[in-house]
């Protein structure tokens, strides 16, 4: 459902306001573990090895920490995110633990069917961002395209992040119930699975 949040809504504001990061960075060290402290990494990680997915593609990778967690366990990572200084930070944590994940600075509108075509990827992920972009179909026509499993979360409208923390988080455009949220997917594709984690939705479909 729609939030009582608009000020976001103009894609112009919204791209310049998500053009920087809040600056919240992981620490160096726990980014090569980040499935141990982010359950929604741990559950990406879990799928990419139950599929066995051997390169992965992350929309909203913001400072790279689960770049840094799969690459160095020997997964391919393509990373891909609208702030500039997040996109910076990724890049030197990959360069200075000698891994070569990839890093790209756009918003997922923008990225254009020839780049798609040539990162195509097994796996993809977008977590905690389908409640913050202005066109959520023309996004997810675009995931689609992305890979052969696709991963989304979001937070659960009852949730500690979800209708109650909206007016603090006015960024948050639109929150769903786990049954709205499926039904939203099964538009694009068959969900294979759907679970609650940590009070964030989580549902991994194949494109139809």
């Amino acid at each position: 459902m729609q939030t009582k949040n608009t000020k976001y809504l103009d894609i112009k504001e919204n791209k310049e306001y998500y053009s920087k990061s809040d600056g919240h960075f992981m620490d160096i060290k726990n980014a090569f573990y980040a499935h141990r402290i982010l359950p929604r990494i741990a559950w990406v990680r879990d799928k990419i090895y139950e599929l066995g997915s051997e390169k992965h593609l992350d929309i909203g990778c913001k400072d790279g920490y689960m770049g840094l967690t799969l690459q160095s366990e020997g997964i391919d990572y393509i990373g891909v995110d609208p702030s500039e200084d997040a996109i910076d930070e990724a890049k030197l944590r990959s360069s200075e633990a000698d891994l070569d994940c990839e890093f790209i600075c756009s918003y997922i509108e923008d990225l254009d069917d020839k780049w798609i075509d040539e990162h195509f990827s097994e796996t993809v992920s977008m977590l905690e961002v389908i409640e913050h972009v202005v066109d959520v179909d023309l996004v997810l026509k675009k995931l689609c395209k992305m890979g052969l499993y696709i991963m989304v979360s979001t937070p659960e409208i009852n949730g500690r992040h979800g209708l109650k923390d909206s007016e603090r988080n006015e960024e948050h455009l639109r929150l769903y119930s786990k049954e709205e949220f499926e039904k939203l997917i099964e538009k694009y594709g068959e969900i294979k699975e759907s679970v609650i984690i940590d009070e964030q939705i989580h549902i991994l479909f194949k494109p139809k």
